[in-house]
């Protein structure tokens, strides 16, 4: 990003995030790949189910967005198989490719394969531990193989393959060294470094991705796939990016099993603005899909969630208010915010009445209510506004606040 870029009528961006001596141990791509597993992995958050017309349509909408690639499980049902045939049709999708996830089992990269998929990738356990209780695997070589030679039964078949041991993090660096390579010789052209339980700070993450890196040679393309559960998906994200990543994993309201995985609109906003790296994400389409996805999986976004949470949209405390009144005769208001809500397609920002309400807020709607109050007058009305939210222990409506301006003003008005 130009330097005359990181202050627009949409946004400012600190220039600390572009100068040399940060970014000086970077090896970040210009552009960056998005794939996406809302489909896939969303699906599996408790309590959703996306059927299979829901998934085309889905799909099709990931594909305005941007996505570079969409991800289903192919055995984990009828429906999925459905829409994965239907989406692996030529023409459907006019920019991303719909792959399948496969477990390193013949019978899982058939089913896929039937799908009319270009690509799968297979999936196991990155540590003898979890491979012990789940494959009933104790032998590094016997995993090894079992992964190598699942590799080479797809590659047979035509497929592109990705794969990378996930909870890899438990495992030494030289066991790791070993699956990573022998992917490489088996076949696979993209290996997915991927940190399941999100434990792994930013920076163990740059020197991860670095190892991988230095493993596989600059010609695979190398993914990164993070999830939430210490609040560090975006963070790694980024730092995957940073430390050269070609590819971020990632679903629609941060979407996936236990807390989710990393949130899509989080990661595409903070690439085009704090990094400057190229995606082909539709920025406006964020804040529509988001409320979309929400209806139709039924998980709620929190009102927290940065970028589509209602509070991101939401402003009820007095200063900020009366500075940004301030600043709309120079017309630079948005920048009394993070950014414009436009930016990514949200609602215009919202006033709403609390014990954070100042006068300011209340002059200017008791001069929309086509009344003019005293100075003593704004600041009872304010003063009741903030009794009554800690009474209720809640904000008012604007009803609410309009019913006791007229109150106040007419008792006063009959009173002289």
């Amino acid at each position: 990003m130009n330097v005359e870029d990181l202050k627009t009528e949409k946004y400012w961006i600190p220039k600390y995030n572009y100068i040399d001596e940060v970014r000086k141990d970077f090896h970040m791509q210009d552009r960056v790949l998005i794939h996406d597993v809302t489909l896939r992995e969303g699906d599996q958050t408790p309590g959703c189910v996306f059927r299979a017309e829901e998934k085309i349509e889905l799909a099709k909408d990931l594909d305005c967005l941007g996505v570079d690639s969409i991800e289903l499980f192919s055995v984990v049902s009828p429906e999925d198989r459905e829409a994965l045939t239907e989406l692996a049709r030529p023409g459907v999708l006019k920019h991303a490719k719909v792959m399948s996830l496969a477990r390193a089992k013949k019978s899982d990269i058939d089913t896929a394969a039937k799908c009319g998929v270009y690509k799968i990738s297979i999936e196991g356990p990155g540590n003898m531990f979890t491979a012990k209780y789940m494959l009933g695997v104790t032998d590094e070589d016997q995993l090894v193989k079992q992964y190598t030679d699942a590799i080479k039964y797809a590659r047979s078949l035509g497929l592109v393959v990705s794969t990378g041991p996930w909870d890899c993090m438990k495992s030494d660096l030289s066991f790791l060294e070993k699956v990573i390579k022998s992917d490489v010789e088996a076949g696979a052209t993209e290996i997915v470094f991927a940190d399941t339980f999100g434990f792994t700070l930013p920076w163990a993450v740059q020197y991860m991705i670095g190892k991988f890196r230095e493993w596989i040679g600059p010609d695979i393309r190398l993914d990164a796939h993070f999830h939430n559960d210490y609040g560090l998906a975006t963070a790694n994200s980024l730092a995957a990016v940073a430390a050269g990543a070609n590819c971020i994993h990632c679903a629609m309201n941060g979407l996936g099993e236990r807390v989710g995985n990393a949130s899509l609109p989080e990661i595409a906003l903070n690439l085009a603005l704090n990094m400057g790296v190229k995606t082909d994400i539709n920025l406006e389409m964020l804040y529509p899909l988001s409320k979309k996805i929400e209806a139709i999986s039924k998980v709620p976004i929190d009102r927290t969630q940065p970028v589509i949470g209602e509070g991101v949209y939401v402003l009820g405390s007095g200063l900020p208010v009366d500075t940004m009144n301030k600043m709309r005769p120079d017309h630079c208001e948005q920048y009394t915010m993070p950014y414009a809500p436009s930016l990514v397609g949200g609602p215009d920002l919202k006033l709403v009445y609390g014990k954070g309400t100042g006068t300011s807020m209340v002059r200017d709607l008791v001069e929309k209510m086509g009344y003019a109050g005293t100075r003593e007058q704004i600041s009872e009305i304010t003063a009741q506004i903030k009794h009554e939210a800690h009474v209720m222990k809640s904000l008012l409506s604007e009803f609410q606040v309009c019913q006791l301006i007229k109150n106040i003003l007419e008792r006063d008005a009959g009173g002289n």
